[in-house]
């Protein structure tokens, strides 16, 4: 997914459980495109399906040591564009080990300079697994996203890569971005340069790495592992697993699945039902937390929203970059949904869960 900046969520110990989870990066190879550029399928390129997937092994069995520039760039409606680069050291140790640290940042910082760096460790999972370009399910990148240029020779930091672009189908909606140009290594299938634009062509999100060492010394490194996760069974008894049964989107945004659906846990007596959804490259998540604290429901300064003008329920909205973040409270339960959809889908996809 593109890189953004980091919200502050009412519930953050259950949000940042979001980055529980395994890294994966997708290497494409050549196939045609036609004029607007033509529809991936998988019998146009018989090696792709062996290429995506040592790619996305590639990080988890690959050490390696880099040096990455991260862009962000916001666009405001009149206000131009705000800009944010971070500059991180990532490293694996090929044994599903990562470390991902942020040495320097500058452009306009939400915040002050050492308290942006103390949040970007905060969210530094979240980041690696949820924020660069990555073909997620293959099917549906294949249903919902289409080849704009074909493969080129490129380099990145010296290293011999492929470079593609893709974007989502006609008529999909997306927030900001979903026009991605990628750079992979093509030897080792790591992505080591993405670019994401909007269809207007204005700049939403980079990364490039300025360095990379596939035999590197990682010593001193203090490495993290992903943690298992509790896979929450919606066709089962899921009451057991959380103490309360959870909602369901009914509408999803165009080209979104269903992926996966976890319990995320605060402690041994709050529990959080998170189910995933994705296009292909971008995720999409739909939290319940079953009955909500009384405090107050959103921070201060978020927008409140109606589902409909006569409806007495309210979900507040915020948006860090691409993402889109409604949250607040139905009857007493607790829901939020974060994605990179407009507003008025991320309404739509919460208001279809409620019962």
């Amino acid at each position: 997914m593109s890189a953004g900046f980091s919200a502050r969520f009412t519930h953050g110990a259950a949000l940042r459980a979001l980055c529980a989870g395994v890294l994966g990066v997708c290497l494409l190879w050549a196939v045609g495109c036609g004029q607007g550029g033509a529809k991936l399928t998988v019998m146009q390129s018989p090696g792709l399906l062996q290429l995506v997937a040592k790619a996305q092994q590639a990080p988890l069995t690959t050490a390696h040591l880099g040096q990455r520039t991260v862009h962000v760039y916001v666009h405001g409606v009149n206000q131009g564009a705000h800009h944010l680069a971070t500059i991180e050291r990532i490293a694996t140790d090929g044994q599903g080990g990562y470390s991902l640290v942020a040495e320097s940042a500058a452009g306009d910082l939400p915040m002050d300079p050492i308290d942006f760096l103390a949040q970007h460790a905060d969210n530094a999972a979240f980041y690696h697994r949820f924020r660069d370009f990555m073909v997620r399910d293959l099917e549906l990148f294949l249903e919902n996203y289409e080849l704009t240029t074909m493969p080129v020779a490129t380099t990145v930091a010296g290293r011999d890569c492929v470079q593609f672009s893709c974007q989502r189908v006609a008529g999909a909606q997306v927030a900001q971005g979903g026009v991605f140009t990628v750079s992979v290594d093509a030897e080792t299938a790591f992505v080591l340069a993405y670019e994401e634009r909007d269809t207007s062509g204005q700049l939403v999100a980079a990364m490039q790495y300025d360095s990379v060492d596939y035999a590197p010394n990682l010593q001193g490194i203090v490495f993290k592992t992903v943690p298992p996760e509790q896979v929450l069974d919606l066709d089962g008894n899921p009451e057991d697993q959380l103490g309360f049964k959870p909602y369901q989107p009914k509408q999803l945004p165009r080209g979104y699945e269903f992926s996966t659906a976890r319990v995320l846990s605060e402690g041994p007596l709050r529990h959080w039902a998170c189910l995933e959804y994705t296009d292909g490259v971008e995720k999409l998540f739909f939290l319940h937390g079953g009955s909500a604290p009384k405090m107050l429901v959103a921070p201060q300064a978020w927008t409140p929203q109606f589902f409909q003008e006569n409806s007495p329920y309210r979900m507040y909205v915020t948006h860090v970059g691409p993402w889109t973040t409604v949250q607040g409270v139905w009857q007493g339960q607790y829901v939020v949904a974060v994605g990179k959809q407009p507003q008025h889908e991320m309404l739509e996809l919460v208001e279809s869960a409620l019962p």
